[in-house]
């Protein structure tokens, strides 16, 4: 069901978040978490006590030190790698992290999205500009959507992960118009509705990713509870 909170109208630009919005990222990334964990025990056998949960926990808590890695997801990884490696006094540490992570990169992008993503992504770019905007690190191109995109933004050196509206101000930059003429679709209340938000943009927020109501700061412009509801919304 299409529900409206703010005054909506047609944009110029749409921009999309990728994972849980586009597809199911939990299934992927636990599949890639796993292909990656297997890879790290092999290639390094002095982790073999380490289990994923344990890597996941040392992200968090360099996460909690630096605010920086906070904001890039594939740096955090790169950083937590490369800390453990060096704490176990690995041989060349960064070398075995950089293959570990292009492997990690790789894993992370193999998939492919719906065709009903497909068709719809076809469609709305046909009409509108459209980007991507994502806080992950999937690949548009790897996973064969990057032919829909003008452009997409993944938080850099650059770049600071939503909330932060760096990328979304870059958008405005690139694309060459006002904020308002921008909509942004994504399933997080704080990193796409928040984030859109502060950056002047409208939002499309869509109930069926992770988000749940309790954590929305503002009200989006619109909100969906199927990504195919665009269509009745925007075509």
């Amino acid at each position: 069901m299409i529900r409206f909170h703010r005054r909506f109208h047609l944009p110029k630009v749409i921009s999309f978040d990728l994972d849980d919005t586009l597809y199911d990222n939990v299934p992927i990334i636990r599949r890639t978490e796993e292909r990656t964990h297997s890879l790290i025990t092999e290639r390094v056998p002095a982790t073999r006590e380490w289990d994923i949960e344990h890597w996941r926990q040392r992200r968090l808590d360099l996460m909690q030190r630096d605010n920086a890695l906070a904001d890039n997801m594939t740096a955090l990884r790169r950083a937590t790698l490369l800390q453990g490696f060096r704490e176990l006094e690995i041989d060349d540490a960064e070398t075995v992290t950089d293959e570990i992570m292009d492997a990690f990169l790789a894993f992370r992008s193999d998939f492919s999205v719906s065709e009903e993503v497909h068709d719809l992504l076809a469609q709305l770019s046909a009409r509108y500009s459209l980007v991507a905007v994502s806080n992950g690190n999937a690949d548009v191109k790897r996973i064969g959507i990057g032919q829909y995109f003008k452009l997409a933004l993944q938080p850099t050196e650059d770049f600071r992960g939503k909330p932060n509206t760096d990328m979304f101000d870059h958008v405005q930059r690139a694309m060459d118009c006002h904020a308002d003429a921008i909509l942004h679709v994504g399933d997080s209340p704080q990193s796409d509705v928040f984030g859109a938000h502060r950056a002047g943009m409208q939002s499309v927020w869509l109930t069926s990713g992770l988000g749940e109501p309790q954590q929305l700061r503002v009200l989006p412009t619109v909100t969906i509870d199927n990504l195919q509801e665009l269509r009745a919304l925007l075509l």
